[in-house]
């Protein structure tokens, strides 16, 4: 599959979690495909993390159906999260 960047086997996304001991890691493998594809590959009830390796952005993905826990704790967790990927120029 082609990625953003024009070439082949380079993943698109990084999708990242929050685990129960509050340690980020890589959740699944790395995507390949168009955002939509993305969009539909995320959980509905839980959130996470997306960095797109082409644009330096990442995206926040806070759920409505997710706890309210969960969602504060992605939420105070991004400024670490950010101060680790210092090239990332836009969050969304």
């Amino acid at each position: 599959m082609a990625t953003s960047a024009g070439t082949r086997g380079e993943p698109r996304y990084v999708v990242l979690r929050l685990t129960g001991q509050r340690h980020i890691e890589v959740d699944g493998p790395l995507a390949d495909h168009d955002y939509g594809q993305l969009l539909c590959d995320l959980p509905e009830d839980r959130c996470r993390w997306v960095l797109h390796t082409s644009h330096p952005t990442l995206i926040t993905w806070l759920p409505e159906q997710a706890s309210i826990k969960e969602r504060l704790l992605y939420t105070a967790a991004n400024p670490a999260l950010r101060a680790h990927l210092p090239d990332t120029a836009t969050t969304v």
